[in-house]
């Protein structure tokens, strides 16, 4: 059965003799086992990669958090060399809440949270919990349009209005959209929002969260000019149900422009405590700790690193503010609102 061959020190399987057809299958037999050997192994050595980059990146979030290292420059550009030695510079994609969304490669501002799953878990959370009852939603600062999906896939009869000028941003705002079947639902305004209507110049950042109208905050001179509205004239006749602001450091001017909606709606506002970025957007951090205590019962803090939320009073707020702590604030004063987001206590 043995080939005269044997003697020459060739492979076992050359030895046999074996029709030329027979042979063939089995080099691309085990030419084909060999590729999936190498391509398990490729992929064996990626998601180590990933799940290493990811490791790294929620261990430093939880010792960094409410920490002044947790702000520095260095600290963000670590995150970002880190999530990419993870995970590329290729798109990707993930599902949030029931939505799907399609993100761009690199990013190290808000993607790698979005990845890693933990990304204002407990907001999106309440959020979309309010949102069942809500009819008008305000996504201010839509950027890629998590919120404005999580809050349009909660009911079937709500309006979404997003508003983003970012021109990348606003690509993967209604790409995110219509991908999730909202776009009857969602309505993308390609603007500003702040307290007076007009233009203004938007600075834009590597990152695709830190897109801001205030120049020191984007820490780049690549900039667009971009329309601006104000929640006031735009809601003029409308009751608005829930407000979310993310506008890097230009918070306080959004809540300026929308004082008749929060005097005359209450609608349960959704905002950012970061006083080094309202201090660059020309705002004392104080003024929306007025605005909110004044115009609404409770307040409540996220704490996201730690998932708390906790009621806080005036005078607990501005002890944040002096402390310098970044945190996340929920303001409510329908009574069914309070009830929503009271329930994450504890």
């Amino acid at each position: 059965m043995l080939a005269a061959g044997h003697a020459c020190g060739l492979p076992a399987w050359r030895r046999l003799r074996l029709p030329p057809r027979n042979e063939a299958v089995v080099v691309r037999t085990l030419q084909l086992d060999w590729g999936r050997l190498m391509a398990d192994q490729f992929g064996t050595v990626a998601r180590l990669r990933q799940t290493l980059s990811m490791l790294t990146i929620r261990g430093a979030r939880r010792v960094l958090a409410h920490t002044p290292v947790e702000r520095w420059p260095i600290t963000s550009w670590l995150r970002g060399r880190v999530f990419r030695y993870g995970y590329g510079d290729s798109e990707l994609s993930v599902t949030v809440r029931g939505v799907t969304l399609s993100l761009p490669g690199g990013d190290a501002s808000i993607v790698p949270s979005l990845v890693g799953g933990y990304y204002e878990e407990l907001e999106l959370a309440i959020f979309e919990q309010l949102a069942r009852d809500a009819s008008l939603i305000a996504d201010v600062g839509g950027n890629i349009g998590l919120y404005s999906c999580v809050g349009a896939a909660a009911a079937p009869s709500i309006r979404v209005v997003a508003f983003e000028p970012a021109p990348l941003n606003l690509d993967y705002l209604r790409r995110n959209v219509n991908t999730n079947g909202l776009a009857e639902r969602v309505e993308v305004v390609a603007a500003a929002v702040s307290d007076q209507p007009g233009t203004a110049r938007l600075h834009l950042a590597d990152g695709i969260g830190n897109h801001s109208l205030a120049a020191g905050r984007a820490n780049s001179q690549t900039y667009v000019d971009v329309e601006v509205k104000t929640i006031d004239g735009y809601f003029a006749d409308e009751r608005l149900d829930l407000l979310k602001v993310d506008v890097e450091g230009f918070d306080v001017h959004v809540l300026r422009g929308a004082k008749s909606r929060l005097h005359g709606d209450r609608p349960a506002v959704f905002v950012e405590l970061l006083t080094e970025r309202l201090e660059e957007g020309g705002a004392a951090p104080q003024e929306l700790v007025t605005m909110l205590c004044d115009s609404y019962g409770h307040v409540f803090v996220v704490d996201e690193p730690r998932r708390v939320v906790r009621e806080a009073s005036r005078e607990e707020l501005l002890a944040l503010v002096e402390e310098r702590v970044h945190t996340n604030l929920i303001a409510v004063e329908r009574p069914e609102q309070v009830a929503v987001v009271a329930g994450f206590i504890g």
